[in-house]
């Protein structure tokens, strides 16, 4: 037999198992894999690490476990007995033997067979129409499907309170219950019942007098037992709809509904479901006061009634028999129907006040059964905490224990490692003491050079880039001077001369010839002011880069065409020399792009990109040219522009 688990793939499958089937107790599952930890680190010392992993495994399956440990078996023996009971009351309608089949079976005193017998006892009260007495047997059992874990169990409670509750007139409570019971009867899958609940909840809405959302759940229930095939789910379908239709005021329709509803239960030969038909119709043929018809039913539905030895039922009939016979003039008969409805009303008073002594017995009885269970559910969260505590305590010291043992492996086998290579490394580290001194030297000497060389070419380069930058700024200085102050004042002294002439004794062709070289002197005069400005912006003498960009994004922004968004860090702080050439080039960069992009956004921003200044250019266009040089500076010259000023430059376009 072997010992040993295949590997960690396993262990998880394993730990799937239990998380699914608690039959196995979680100790022995634990003492087998710490078995086989044990046994992998004699030949693997890394294996230990798969201790913490078991620890937390077991700790959740502790923490999450669904319940206690259930046998199938007796889990379907309970069930057997459970759904005989229920058949021989709700089909066969004999309480007496659902009592004798109840009393003999031998329950066990664990929770499972205590939820089991709840149930029963319920369900047999119910029957009864004692139902506080049921209502406490179902709470008792809510107690032990909650411990077990007991899906269908829980929604065969809910269920089964919420039709006791309809049938104590509390009709918002019943369908408080009965939407609790829908979410337990989804998991466990079950159509035929959710079919049942659907139809009952309708019930709850009818008698709450809200025909559309009864209407609603009927047509549910209707298509689940359609599917299924269930030909009395159908039935029941057809005789509910009857009841909303006469309440609609539909006699017809009614009773049309009640002869399909007939067509399928009455061959039955069910007394609880016949009696219930008949007194349908008959009441249809009240409505319709159809007096002959009405009574022939009602005298049917009270033969079945006397079977079942339902006295409710019996009263309502006798209250309509009372009303058909002094309808028919029969006051003979309107007497006799009149004596056994007071003879009935006595009975159920009687029977309403056994009841109420009962109730209050059980009341007592479930107060204290409520302490009862307060104080062991927490003696039941004590105990839990003091076992998690002392896992959590015993998981922790294996986890150190593994710890030590896996230090322990690791001491070992580095040691081994050491002794074996001990002579090696000191036969290298002596030859690698003379070659560092060596080295150390030479590396030191070269060090030196390299730094003293690359200090000088580091100035070299920032006084080339300076010297580069003040000629620049000299030369455009020069010409800006010289473009204002010579053509300037050419310009200017030709408009003067211009303006003196008098354009009115002056005709024909000739007036037209000198407008035309007055245009020309007043667009030459424009063009040198723009040139001198550009080369020399007094926006850049005035005024920070910042400042002079956001002028030229408002001066630009004013034809709203294009926006445009030009931002500039202010964590950057440029010489004046260099802020003329950054804030050029951002000129340069909008009239290209107000000539060549057929976008409506322009970005130009000037951010920190690592330790070096990035200006980034974008726009939502398609046509700008981001590879090729364009007409005037082109974008390979503002690269080297912005290069000598220390600033890189990026296109997304």
């Amino acid at each position: 037999m072997n010992h040993t688990l295949p590997g960690q793939s396993d262990l998880v499958s394993l730990f799937l198992v239990v998380r699914n089937d608690f039959s196995m107790p979680l100790a022995k599952i634990y003492s087998i894999c710490e078995l086989y930890l044990y046994q992998r680190t004699l030949n693997r010392p890394d294996c230990v690490t798969m201790m913490p992993f078991v620890n937390g495994i077991f700790f959740l399956l502790v923490i999450l476990a669904p319940g206690e440990s259930v046998d199938k078996r007796e889990m379907q023996a309970l069930l057997a007995m459970y759904r005989k009971v229920l058949h021989i009351l709700s089909e066969e309608n004999n309480i007496p033997r659902a009592e004798e089949l109840h009393n003999s079976f031998a329950y066990e005193e664990d929770n499972l067979n205590l939820l089991v017998k709840n149930c029963v006892k319920a369900q047999i009260e119910s029957f009864k129409s004692n139902y506080f007495n049921s209502n406490f047997y179902f709470y008792e059992a809510l107690k032990y499907a909650e411990k077990v874990r007991s899906n269908y169990f829980l929604f065969e409670i809910y269920h089964n309170l919420a039709i006791n509750f309809r049938q104590q007139n509390k009709v918002d409570k019943a369908i408080e219950n009965y939407k609790k019971a829908a979410v337990y009867i989804q998991k466990v899958n079950r159509p035929q019942d959710l079919a049942l609940l659907y139809n009952n909840l309708g019930l709850a809405f009818f008698y709450n007098h809200d025909l559309d959302s009864a209407e609603t759940y009927f047509n549910k229930s209707y298509r689940l037992y359609s599917d299924l095939g269930v030909k009395t789910g159908i039935a029941y379908f057809h005789g509910n709809m009857a009841e909303i239709s006469l309440a609609r005021d539909l006699p017809d329709q009614a009773l049309q509904e009640l002869n399909k509803c007939n067509e399928v239960l009455y061959a039955y030969n069910n007394a609880g479901i016949n009696a219930q038909i008949d007194l349908n119709y008959a009441k249809v043929y009240i409505h319709k006061e159809d007096w002959e018809m009405a009574h022939t039913y009602l005298l049917k539905s009270l033969r079945h009634a006397l079977k079942i030895e339902n006295k409710k039922l019996q009263h309502e009939i006798q209250s309509l028999l009372t009303s058909a016979n002094l309808a028919l003039n029969d006051t003979e008969a309107a007497f006799q129907s009149q004596s056994e409805l007071l003879k009935l009303e006595r009975l159920l008073n009687e029977q309403d006040l056994e009841l109420k002594l009962q109730s209050a017995k059980y009341g007592y009885e479930f107060e204290q059964q409520v302490a009862a269970n307060q104080l062991q559910e927490l003696k039941l969260q004590i105990e839990k905490r003091k076992n998690i505590f002392l896992f959590i305590g015993v998981s922790l010291l294996l986890l150190f224990i593994s710890g030590l043992f896996y230090l322990y492996r690791k001491i070992i086998h580095k040691n081994t490692l050491i002794t074996r290579q001990k002579e090696e490394i000191q036969d290298i580290n002596t030859r690698l003491e003379v070659l560092n001194s060596d080295l150390e030297t030479k590396v030191q000497e070269r060090t030196y050079a390299l730094n003293s060389a690359n200090i000088q070419l580091s100035q070299l380069n920032d006084e080339l880039a300076d010297s580069i930058l003040k000629g620049k700024t000299i030369e455009r200085t020069r010409l800006a001077s010289e473009l204002h102050d010579n053509l300037g004042g050419i310009f200017t002294a030709l408009r003067w001369n211009f303006m003196a002439l008098d354009f009115e004794r002056i005709e024909g062709r000739n007036k037209e010839i000198l407008l035309k070289v007055k245009g020309g002197i007043e667009n030459g005069y424009s063009e040198v002011r723009n040139i001198s400005h550009d080369l020399l912006p007094n926006v850049i003498l005035e005024n920070s880069l910042i400042d002079a960009c956001k002028k030229l994004e408002e001066t630009l922004n004013l034809n709203e065409k294009i926006d445009f968004q030009i931002q500039i860090d202010p964590v950057f702080r440029f010489p004046k020399n260099s802020e003329y050439e950054i804030y050029l080039v951002i000129m340069e960069l909008c009239t290209n792009a107000i000539k060549h992009s057929d976008g409506n956004r322009i970005k130009i921003h000037l951010e920190k990109k690592g330790r070096r200044p990035v200006l980034y250019y974008e726009d939502n266009g398609s046509s700008f040219p981001a590879t090729t040089s364009t007409k005037g500076m082109g974008l390979q010259n503002i690269s080297k522009r912005l290069k000598t000023v220390g600033v890189a430059f990026s296109i997304q376009a």
